[in-house]
């Protein structure tokens, strides 16, 4: 409970949490391994859920759309306990059902739509940190997530172009150059991937 009441004008503290896993979020039945954790994470009185879009990993190829309900074996890095679920859709309805508002993220750009190298890339980044050569296969990534919410009955009122521009593992390069004295490029990049996805 909090200490005191906000005060007038002050708004109250919201939270959210990161969290592929449906079977930790939404109520209902859940598979028993889940159910306790899934319970405490409900006590905490979240408000938001960030939905991680890995592009790279839902759309491997330009030549199918992505898959936004592609399996997952909804282990955490391959450590019990599992329970499979479907993916983004499955994230979707599990924030739907438990009453909280998704945050969509979208990271990796596949190796088929990213620009080529340039500048200082981080070396164990590669292609899934550039930008896409072409911003219309991104935006058709967007689409493509807002019709599943749509679909759902899901309203995705808040969105992220990238996560983590700052890092060089998530947004490359960081500068035209290896030199800490250069100016920052991932301001202008954010800002072209915000456009797009506007």
């Amino acid at each position: 409970a909090p200490t005191r009441p906000p005060r007038a004008g002050e708004a109250p503290l919201v939270a959210g949490l990161t969290e592929a896993n449906p079977h930790l979020i939404a109520p209902g039945d859940r598979p028993p391994a889940f159910a306790p954790w899934r319970d405490r994470v409900a006590a905490l009185g979240l408000s938001y859920l960030r939905v991680l879009v890995d592009w790279r990993r839902v759309q491997p190829s330009p030549d199918a759309p992505p898959d936004l309900a592609q399996p997952a074996d909804g282990c955490l890095r391959g450590v019990p306990p599992c329970a499979p679920f479907a993916g983004i859709a499955d994230q979707l309805r599990a924030a739907r059902d438990a009453g909280l508002t998704p945050v969509v993220v979208v990271l990796d750009t596949p190796e088929w739509a990213a620009a080529p190298a340039r500048g200082c890339e981080a070396r164990e980044a590669g292609p899934r940190a550039r930008m896409p050569a072409d911003l219309g296969a991104y935006r058709a990534l967007v689409r493509a997530v807002l019709e599943l919410g749509r679909a759902e009955g899901v309203e995705l009122p808040w969105w992220a172009p990238w996560n983590e521009p700052n890092h060089p593992l998530f947004l490359g390069p960081q500068r035209a150059a290896c030199d800490a004295g250069r100016p920052a490029l991932p301001p202008g990049l954010y800002a072209e991937l915000a456009r797009a996805m506007a």
